[in-house]
């Protein structure tokens, strides 16, 4: 079964968990309201990347975490 990982944030930490998943054989969809984010496609919004597909196994919340209650 592929792992399929939500990751929220694309800031150093989000972008080192994308990339530490995909080389383990990872589906990662990423998330980053700021458009000029490195890690590119990304949605925008949350609730467009919970749309795609099936189900998520897992997620890492990578925003400041002041922000993590909120997402």
């Amino acid at each position: 079964m592929t792992k399929k990982l939500l990751i929220v944030g694309l800031g150093s930490i989000g972008s080192k968990h994308a990339s530490n998943a995909r080389n383990i054989g990872c589906e990662v969809v990423t998330v980053d309201p700021n458009p000029m984010c490195k890690d590119q496609p990304s949605f925008r919004d949350l609730g467009s990347a919970l749309q795609v597909g099936s189900a998520f196994t897992h997620a890492v919340i990578a925003t400041p975490v002041e922000t993590h209650f909120s997402v």
